[in-house]
């Protein structure tokens, strides 16, 4: 059924320039949002809560603006399926390019942390192409194994890895021959609310993904935030920005605090840009766990 669905819709509509792809987007944005309210529930009850202030209208005109940007993110990951390396660098600029090369040349590691903001599957295969440190990125694999290879091959074709939890775990307890910059999505939901840093995000009690600060204090690497652009439809670009240079002078939950809030930062100034389909606050938090700087339980965020 998957290579039906690969070789009959998928493939043909990557193979067409975005010009008409948007034309499909729009259409999409009728019938996904206007007349499908897909995930509009959970859409909306999110805004609402992120930005008590906002009157109605101004969530309706969030929303609006979201799932217009959205079905555009869902037509260009698949253009990706057929994009050459020529048009992934002219969609997507480096707003400070070289800016880790500093890092890799003093044979350090560095973590990187940005959230489902923009489209961040391009932006993520291009920088890759750019960095000379190797590229991974955590990914939970597909049980579809022949969509599982299509998609590691679309994103890696500029050197981007996809790597499991399990791998991940086994780059964790092992040296690296070079320096690698380890992609984190900082807004994902954790799976336990027991082991995680909890905070303030958006107006709403949240449990905060513990693995780039273990990484980054593990191997003492960088922390640094990717800031990421719609500069246009379809075209994109990122900066690089340190948030923490020196992650074992750092205080338990510092790193994990500093990475949400420059998220934070982003999605107020461009709501509409993030992924709000995603149900960020499904986990409630636990009986006697505080929010920072308060930090429960350090030893088992440790393990």
């Amino acid at each position: 059924m998957s290579r039906i669905l690969y070789y009959l819709i998928i493939k043909p509509i990557s193979l067409l320039p975005l010009s008409v792809s948007y034309r499909i987007s729009d259409f999409l944005y009728l019938v996904l949002y206007k007349m499908g309210g897909y995930r509009t529930k959970v859409v909306g009850a999110n805004i609402r809560k992120s930005f008590p202030e906002k009157s109605e209208k101004e969530v309706k005109a969030i929303m609006d603006e979201f799932y217009s940007h959205f079905c555009d993110v869902i037509l260009e990951v698949i253009r990706a399926f057929s994009m050459r390396d020529k048009e992934y660098y002219e969609r997507v600029e480096a707003l400070n390019e070289g800016y880790l090369d500093k890092y890799y040349e003093q044979g350090r590691s560095v973590v990187l942390t940005a959230g489902h903001y923009g489209n961040w599957e391009l932006i993520a295969a291009a920088a890759a192409g750019r960095l000379k440190h190797r590229t991974i990125v955590i990914f939970s694999p597909l049980k579809d194994e022949f969509l599982d290879k299509k998609i590691k091959d679309s994103r890696g074709q500029l050197g981007l890895e996809l790597v499991s939890k399990k791998e991940c775990k086994y780059l964790f307890e092992n040296a690296f021959d070079e320096p690698v910059a380890l992609i984190f999505a900082n807004d994902q939901s954790p799976s336990s609310g027991y082991r995680a840093h909890w905070t303030r995000f958006l107006n709403q009690d949240t449990a905060v993904v513990y693995g780039a600060e273990k990484y980054a204090t593990t191997f003492d690497a960088p922390v640094i935030y990717g800031e990421l652009h719609k500069m246009g439809r379809g075209k994109y670009g990122y900066k690089w920005e340190t948030l923490i240079d020196n992650p074992k002078e750092t205080q338990a939950g510092e790193i994990s605090e500093a990475h949400t809030r420059r998220l934070e930062k982003d999605i107020i100034e461009r709501p509409d840009y993030w992924l709000w389909t995603h149900k960020r606050w499904k986990k409630s938090r636990p009986e006697g766990y505080e929010l920072y700087p308060v930090i429960n339980d350090i030893k088992a965020l440790q393990k």
